[in-house]
């Protein structure tokens, strides 16, 4: 398992991202879920399940969650 910290233009860490073989997790600064990535599927989930989109999109959801 790896782990991507995600930083604001100020430095700040502003999210992360864990690589869990299959699936991808987005989380914010505090270590809440707040979204997926299923590599199998290519299909970005936020953390109510509904479909952001294609592709790997969890550093928008990360960005988006300020």
């Amino acid at each position: 398992m790896a782990t991507e910290v995600v930083r604001d233009s100020s430095n700040r860490v502003i999210g992360y991202i864990d690589d869990m073989g299959d699936r991808v997790l987005a989380k914010g600064q505090n270590g809440v879920v707040i979204g997926n990535y299923d590599k199998i599927l290519n299909r970005t989930l936020d953390a109510s399940s509904n479909i952001v989109g294609n592709g790997n999109l969890l550093s928008a959801l990360i960005y988006n969650q300020r």
